[in-house]
């Protein structure tokens, strides 16, 4: 572990001695929730050689809250630490690309109180590839089934990350990325823009620029799904 800790120091002051971006310090104006990418150390400070306060499993869901040079600061089961990048990022230069919306840090904030904003909406989403659907809102949760590609759903925004599906009267989730096209209404589906008060505002542009190149499903076949299984195909007026 000590020997981990001194290659990831090495990294890291590496990194700092490449660019000064890492010398920014903000507060993200919208908590963003991220699955960390290995077992991660929670540290009190952020400082390599801080104390630890808990390791977060691989695949964990934080909030991120704040960065702080090489760290992010991140809320997990209700504890505020900080997080060396790298568990967080997949590289330097991904870490160095980052410039989520931000304001000035308020110091003597609390972290614990972090809020999603509300969007009460009634959307429409149609998958654009397979999509897993999940009981919770979080990537360690239970893979309960898939939907296939082309299935349009009835939903609600949950937060930056999941989008909250209604299926037979039950809640589920599905990641946003899942969620192609959506739509205020189903009969017509009538593709619209996504611009509510939890849309991810960092992500939007590389969302959006992928889309434009996807193959178009106009003049297809769809199915609505109002129950696990219980597929209705719908076919669109000539």
């Amino acid at each position: 572990m000590k020997i981990g800790f001194l290659i990831l120091l090495f990294l890291t002051r590496n990194a700092l001695a490449q660019s000064d971006t890492l010398l920014s310090r903000y507060q993200l104006r919208y908590p963003l929730s991220k699955a960390v990418l290995a077992e991660a150390p929670l540290k009190i400070k952020p400082i390599i050689t801080s104390e630890t306060l808990l390791t977060i499993p691989a695949n964990a869901q934080v909030i991120i809250t704040q960065k702080d040079r090489e760290f992010y600061k991140v809320v997990y089961n209700n504890r505020a630490g900080y997080v060396p990048y790298i568990f967080l990022e997949k590289d330097y230069e991904t870490f160095k690309r980052r410039n989520y919306p931000h304001k000035p840090i308020e110091e003597g904030s609390n972290e614990l109180a972090v809020h999603f904003p509300i969007d009460s909406t009634t959307w429409y989403g149609r998958i654009s590839v397979q999509c897993p659907i999940r009981k919770e809102p979080n990537s360690g949760s239970e893979n309960l089934f898939n939907l296939p590609k082309g299935t349009i759903v009835k939903m609600r925004r949950h937060d930056y990350s999941y989008w909250q599906i209604e299926l037979g009267g039950h809640i589920y989730y599905a990641g946003v990325h899942y969620i192609g096209d959506i739509s205020t209404s189903v009969n017509p589906f009538v593709p619209t823009r996504y611009t509510g008060p939890t849309y991810d505002r960092y992500e939007a542009v590389t969302r959006d620029s992928t889309r434009q190149h996807q193959p178009s499903s106009v003049g297809s076949g769809r199915s609505v799904i109002n129950q696990p299984g219980n597929k209705t195909p719908i076919q669109r007026k000539k």
